[in-house]
């Protein structure tokens, strides 16, 4: 919880309600990611209660996270139950305390180091759509001077890739001292900040930067430049990171139905799975209503118009859960009067707030639009007569025969 509060703030959409509980998980293969994930590196949960620790893991272990950190050294830790994962690439993860380095003001309790072993980038995948802008946020404190910095870049691709794209670079001392404003690269904007302003030493820098490449998943990061002491094993703190263009919604299927007697329809009907940062607030997804059934005589809206909108807290989705997943409100009306089968056609607007893309396939078609069938179940009724005679089973010519 407290990830998503901070990097709602970080990006200057405010705080939060305390009564929002959504922290995404690990997001899954079947869905797009777009937007970073355990940003705050508080999962998993590393000591005891309490105990100033650090510890130095395999990648895999961290959610959300990868590094380019090499297989250089079998990696140390002292949290309690730490055990060795040998020459991986490596994770740097402290506990707030530990060697006088303490979490900024109200960023929770661990925080990852850049340099474990080595110069690295710890970076996520993300799906990035062509032409849009994203907003990023990000703590970076230096180690061990408070009059030399450390410095880091914020880049999309990997710091191995000499085609990366660095956008912005970051320099803070241990007290955060900013030995240098920020320095915007290929179109990005970042204000200018203030000196220890997170507090414990941390900076918090923000800013937007524009993609124009094709859409694609794409590693988006914070690589280590240098270090106070020129030491590649020490240095460059980073916590509380955020990555997120507007998010992507679609219909989760193209199609549905059910009796007309199911006025509340529960059995499969139109639904919105939404993937990424919702921001305070809120946004509103506009939906539209067409087909052969009629409004008012056959079904209803929560409007009572052919217009209207799905509400969508603020959170962050990762498609993989019914948390990220939204039913369309509507009810049928059971008229007992036979009608045959009706369609509803549910269309997603346009809309600046979101993207309507692919939650699966990154940049791909989205399903925008979901028919809904109402199955009439009235029948018509009449009197059952006897044909004894079988004067129905007499032929055209016959009748004409005997007339």
């Amino acid at each position: 919880m407290k990830n998503l509060r901070q990097n709602f703030q970080a990006l200057g959409w405010g705080l939060m309600s305390a009564t929002l509980v959504l922290q995404p998980t690990l997001v899954q293969a079947q869905y797009i990611q777009r937007s970073f994930l355990n940003p705050g590196f508080e999962s998993p949960v590393f000591g005891s209660a309490n105990q100033q620790c650090y510890v130095q893991v395999d990648q895999s272990l961290i959610p959300g996270w990868s590094t380019t950190h090499g297989s250089v050294k079998a990696g140390t830790g002292n949290c309690t139950g730490y055990v060795s994962p040998g020459s991986v690439p490596l994770i740097e993860i402290w506990t707030t305390g530990f060697n006088g380095a303490s979490t900024a003001t109200n960023a929770g309790r661990q925080f990852a180091e850049l340099n474990a072993e080595q110069a690295s980038e710890l970076y996520q995948n993300i799906c990035l759509i062509q032409n849009e802008t994203i907003s990023f946020s990000l703590l970076h404190r230096g180690r061990s001077s408070t009059t030399t910095a450390d410095v880091a870049n914020f880049l999309i691709g990997l710091n191995t890739n000499p085609t990366s794209t660095v956008f912005g670079r970051f320099s803070t001392t241990s007290n955060g001292t900013v030995t240098a404003q920020p320095v915007a690269q290929n179109g990005a904007t970042i204000p200018t900040v203030t000196n220890n302003n997170a507090g414990n030493g941390w900076v918090r820098y923000t800013g937007t930067v524009p993609y124009t490449g094709a859409s694609a998943n794409q590693p988006v990061g914070f690589a280590a430049v240098s270090t106070a002491g020129g030491n590649n094993t020490v240095g460059n703190f980073l916590d509380e990171v955020q990555f997120a263009g507007k998010p992507v919604v679609e219909f989760t299927a193209s199609s549905g139905g059910a009796a007309e007697s199911e006025t509340n329809p529960t059995t499969n009907p139109p639904k919105l799975r939404i993937v990424g940062l919702v921001p305070t607030g809120g946004i509103s997804v506009p939906i539209s209503v067409s087909g052969t059934a009629t409004l008012g005589t056959d079904y209803n809206t929560t409007s009572g118009t052919s217009t209207f909108n799905i509400n969508i807290p603020a959170g962050n989705y990762d498609g993989t859960d019914a948390t990220s997943v939204f039913t369309i409100p509507f009810t049928v009306i059971n008229n007992n009067v036979p009608q045959g089968v009706r369609t509803i056609i549910f269309t997603i607007q346009t809309s600046t707030s979101f993207f309507a893309s692919s939650t699966t396939t990154c940049g791909g078609s989205p399903t925008v639009v979901s028919n809904y069938t109402i199955y009439d179940d009235d029948f018509l009724s009449g009197k059952v007569w006897d044909d004894a005679d079988n004067s129905a089973g007499i032929s055209a010519n016959e009748s004409r025969g005997n007339q």
